[in-house]
């Protein structure tokens, strides 16, 4: 299976299904309590909070074919929001992390 997907599997099935990255270590609080929402609707989330530029944890991220990127900064954390991006359809732009773990569970749901 894994040669015939690439490595690249459906969400129900991908060992790490969403990778939350904080914008800088200033945002690491917020991206620690997105991500623990996250998991306890059973979620596999992981934080990216390297020392690394933004770019190379979103490339490495990508390079793992991690199915879903939340990125979180200051407007994301004033807003109570997340900034989505999907390795299927790229930037999907900012939702609630409620709306987002939501769609999320529709889409494991239904073995998408």
């Amino acid at each position: 299976y894994i040669e015939h997907t690439a490595g690249i599997f459906p969400l129900w099935l991908s060992p790490l299904q969403v990778a939350v990255i904080p914008v800088s270590e200033k945002f690491a609080p917020y991206a620690r309590a997105v991500a623990e929402k996250l998991r306890l609707r059973g979620i596999r989330t992981e934080i990216s909070d390297e020392n690394e530029t933004l770019g190379k944890r979103i490339g490495k991220a990508q390079h793992e074919k991690v199915p879903y990127m939340v990125i979180v900064g200051g407007k994301e954390e004033e807003n109570a929001t997340v900034s989505v991006r999907s390795r299927a359809k790229g930037d999907e732009g900012t939702m609630t992390a409620e709306n987002f773990a939501q769609r999320l569970d529709e889409e494991i749901g239904s073995r998408a």
